[in-house]
């Protein structure tokens, strides 16, 4: 196979799929492009191999035909989801090789220098919880212990076994609210439930709801609402009467 370069074309591969094949046991560089399904491709006579990264959902098989159809002098190589040993980290990747419609001595070649670094392949990114599930825990979390006045980020993130940064990242940018705020939200609607009971005085709510100070209570419980705490409960009389 007189190549220089095995030109890659990864499609949804984590790291933990392209280190390996960057140290294949040969002289030969490895390169590889980026892509998610729907996105533009490279040129079909522009890469040597395509390789369908392990996915936590199953890859439809019309993508897989649709790429075969626009790449099909273009091997591809596609993971999936092996066996999780007892006691170890990551699943075991399985490989599966398409070889090109005309099958010659370079996808072989090809099938020989990649094998290698297939056999010993383990991932521990098709295990890790979506941006959905994260999102979801974390809501769950704030929700249940919302009335503990120590809650803070990293501690929800170390409940999801997460970068502290990393969950800050993913709720400001997909939920589009910070933590402080979700949990100021959070607090502020549990705050109204207990003043209308009537059971307990605003200054014991803002604390059964995990505020420290009864000033930022205060000042956060008219931020949110447009009211004070006094003529919310008060309003709250009037609608009833």
């Amino acid at each position: 196979m007189q190549l220089r370069t095995i030109r890659l074309f990864a499609v949804d591969c984590c790291e933990c799929v392209l280190k390996p094949l960057r140290r294949l046991p040969c002289d030969k560089a490895i390169s590889e492009g980026q892509s998610r399904a729907g996105m533009v491709d490279p040129p079909a006579g522009e890469i040597d191999l395509i390789v369908i990264g392990l996915s936590r959902f199953p890859m439809r098989r019309l993508f897989i035909s649709q790429l075969r159809q626009i790449y099909s002098q273009t091997p591809m190589l596609i993971l999936r989801r092996g066996p999780t040993p007892a006691n170890q980290e990551g699943i075991i990747a399985k490989a599966e090789f398409l070889l090109s419609g005309d099958c010659d001595d370079n996808d072989l070649d090809l099938v020989r220098i990649i094998r290698p670094a297939i056999s010993k392949m383990r991932c521990i990114c098709a295990n890790a919880p979506s941006v959905y599930q994260i999102i979801q825990q974390a809501v769950k979390i704030i929700c249940e212990e919302f009335s503990n006045p120590e809650l803070s980020l990293a501690n929800v993130a170390g409940r999801l076994e997460i970068p502290t940064h990393r969950l800050g990242r993913i709720l400001s940018r997909d939920c589009g609210v910070g933590f402080r705020q979700m949990l100021r939200q959070i607090r502020i609607q549990q705050a109204k439930s207990l003043l209308l009971s009537r059971e307990y005085s605003i200054k014991e709510v803002s604390y059964k709801v995990g505020f420290t100070s009864t000033h930022y209570f205060a000042r956060s419980f008219k931020q949110l609402t447009g009211v004070t705490a006094s003529e919310y409960q008060d309003n709250s009389d009037a609608a009833i009467f």
